[in-house]
């Protein structure tokens, strides 16, 4: 192997070389032979173009671990709470509490704040309460329909009076207007009795 003269930058390269670093074909070069510095020049366009390809290596072994790893945790959490729900929907069943039967239940605020009917009973009231907009789409809080009467009137009846104060319907100009939603829900048959809007 012998250094030699780069005919264009005039810097010193083996003559092993395919090119100087300023990429002018090297290979042995002979003015008198350009085969050869030609034959450099195209393995140097190649080495180029394979550099610019995108590479398209698999990725390394464990890279999705994290992945599955919180998919398996996501899963034994279901799993678990699929097996408390079932044993507390058992003892429920063996001895009824205010949760599952609203007879049991001490007085209004205990039907409101225990009984599991009443949470399905807000969100059929809601939907009763939007179909008398008659402007847009009405607004509610968070969770609606959380207001009630005092006593234990609700256990005598069986119809439970909900009240939504923070309710918003559209007027025909547009503009948002405070309204109270009281609405009347029969606690053994399910069923929304009646939706009545007042603004405020």
């Amino acid at each position: 192997m012998a250094l030699v003269e780069c005919p264009e930058c005039r810097g010193r390269v083996s003559d092993r070389a395919a090119a100087c670093l300023c990429g002018h074909p090297i290979a042995r070069y002979d003015p008198s032979n350009l085969d050869a510095s030609v034959r450099a020049q195209r393995w140097l366009q190649r080495e180029a173009a394979r550099d610019e390809e995108p590479q398209n290596t698999p990725p390394p072994k464990g890279a999705n671990r994290g992945c599955a790893s919180l998919l398996v945790i996501a899963l034994v959490f279901v799993v678990v709470a699929v097996i408390l729900g079932d044993r507390v929907r058992q003892k429920e069943q063996a001895s009824p509490t205010c949760k599952s039967d609203w007879h049991l239940c001490v007085d209004n605020a205990d039907i409101i704040n225990n009984f599991e009917g009443t949470s399905y009973g807000q969100v059929s009231c809601k939907i009763e309460a939007q179909k008398l907009a008659k402007y847009g789409e009405p607004k509610f809080p968070f969770l609606p329909f959380s207001s009630f009467y005092r006593g234990d009137n609700y256990r005598k009846t069986g119809v439970a009076f909900l009240i939504e104060k923070d309710a918003q319907y559209q007027n025909g100009f547009g503009a948002m207007v405070h309204s109270t939603v009281m609405r009347r829900y029969d606690l053994d048959r399910k069923q929304v009795l009646g939706v009545d809007v007042s603004a405020n």
